[in-house]
């Protein structure tokens, strides 16, 4: 019965219902706590699920689960010296995506806008100075309010499978300093 009832679902057109899966890399522009100026943060990678509904021919809102994550750029000066850490950015956003041109072809560009919450966190930074014996570890961690700006592309595969390749960029409104990044990102669209 079951195995019946995937093949009419999947026999049928597709839905305005999408799964989306992606990839890519993250640079970072500026992050939060004490390490928020890019030279201490080295290019990292991102991962990310969604889903998404059309709304109409060239509109549908997406809803995203991002993680991104930056390797710390062993930096020394002139008394003290910073080893090892990452900071991982995990944010929840709501998302409005708007195709150029209103008749779906093999290749689709758009634009896409949200907001949602970012969580912003420091990890294993050790400090070593001159005048202290030993070193320190240097941990943060903060939520905030995110908003996002980018534009894309999608390619045709087949009939429910689009490949995607988009750019985003992020600002977390932290207490500190915001957390500005770009997420340069491939993956797929799934259309149930």
């Amino acid at each position: 019965m079951l195995p019946m009832m995937i093949g009419t679902v999947f026999s049928q057109e597709p839905g305005k219902v999408k799964l989306l899966a992606n990839a890519g890399f993250s640079f970072p522009f500026q992050l939060a706590g004490e390490f928020y100026e890019a030279k201490f943060w080295k290019t990292g990678y991102n991962w990310g699920v969604g889903m998404g509904y059309t709304l109409s021919s060239n509109l549908s809102c997406v809803g995203y689960f991002d993680y991104s994550n930056f390797a710390f750029n062993d930096i020394e000066f002139k008394d003290v010296d910073f080893d090892g850490g990452s900071a991982q950015l995990i944010s929840i956003s709501g998302n409005l995506r708007g195709a150029l041109f209103p008749t779906p072809s093999f290749v689709s560009p758009y634009l896409i806008a949200g907001i949602g919450y970012l969580n912003f966190s420091l990890k294993d930074i050790t400090v070593t100075t001159s005048w202290e014996r030993g070193s320190s570890r240097v941990e943060y961690s903060e939520s905030a309010f995110l908003i996002l700006l980018g534009t894309g592309f999608d390619v045709r595969i087949s009939q429910r499978l689009d490949l995607f390749l988009e750019g985003k960029y992020n600002t977390g409104y932290t207490s500190i300093t915001n957390v500005k990044y770009f997420q340069l990102k491939t993956g797929f669209n799934f259309y149930l």
